[in-house]
């Protein structure tokens, strides 16, 4: 039995609460209209009709972020549960709609940030491709502000860990983290940090790219990058770049940076005065 199950099989109060909440504050509709409302989506609950009731408590969503982020953030994890009284071919249908609905939600920040980390730890680990979708968009709205950011690193440290992520979509992560955090003041250490990761787990070929970028930010602090990753310049990413016709020169430098001599430097800066 599913961890959904487990909340829907004792949370029936609360999934007529969020049927109330949703009727009660949905907007435009008369006294009338929101009895109606109502009665449509009990309906639908004592039918197991899961599809109808989550599309039609979607389509009043708005009417969930006008309570207590406690209680929005209740009736966000029995509108999980009821996903996962539809059929397994329908669920991934009806996540993507909350996700669709969260990924454009503006001015609740935090609030969509613990629902998305709600839907990754629900979520099994062979929902894996559903998962890689949540914690992009929770990556995307934490972009540019650090809080955020910080909030989430948890989570993308536990998925890459996790031994059931497959190596495509921890590289997706590693990516996506390190676009995220290159967007965000104050989080370079991160950026790099992703960075590493995603060259020691990736073919040197595809993240060429983001081997410069990594050498860039390396060459930027050398001292800190000589303390926190010795091993840089001898990843097969890096090194791959040696003799690249655009990036080689980046690795010469902090081959020189790191491990070379003020003489060593003149003769580099000599040789590249139009780099």
């Amino acid at each position: 039995m599913s961890k959904l199950q487990l909340l829907f099989d004792g949370g029936s109060d609360q999934l007529l609460k969020l049927i109330n909440a949703v009727a009660k504050t949905a907007p435009g509709l008369s006294d009338e209209g929101r009895q109606a409302l109502a009665d449509e989506c009990v309906g639908y609950y004592n039918e197991a009709k899961a599809v109808e009731l989550v599309t039609r408590i979607l389509d009043h969503v708005d009417a969930l972020f006008v309570m207590d982020a406690d209680e929005t953030e209740a009736c966000f994890l029995s509108l999980f549960s009821v996903v996962d009284r539809a059929a397994p071919a329908e669920q991934p249908g009806l996540l993507t709609a909350i996700l669709d609905k969260l990924r454009v939600r503006q001015g609740d920040g935090i609030l969509v940030l613990r629902l998305l980390g709600d839907m990754i730890n629900l979520l099994p680990e062979s929902y894996g491709e559903m998962r890689v979708a949540v914690l992009s968009a929770a990556l995307a709205l934490s972009a540019g502000n650090a809080q955020l950011l910080t909030m989430l690193e948890p989570t993308v440290a536990r998925f890459c860990e996790e031994g059931g992520a497959a190596a495509a979509w921890r590289v997706e992560t590693l990516r996506n983290t390190a676009e995220a955090a290159s967007a965000t003041p104050g989080k370079a250490v991160l950026q790099k940090g992703c960075l590493q990761q995603l060259l020691a787990a990736s073919e040197p070929s595809a993240v060429e790219a983001e081997a410069a970028q990594a050498l860039l930010l390396a060459i930027a602090d050398p001292v800190w990058t000589q303390k926190n990753q010795p091993a840089l310049l001898d990843m097969p990413a890096i090194a791959h770049l040696r003799g690249h016709a655009t990036h080689g020169w980046l690795v010469t430098l902090l081959d020189t940076l790191l491990r070379g001599t003020l003489d060593d430097f003149e003769t580099f800066k000599g040789a590249h005065q139009s780099q």
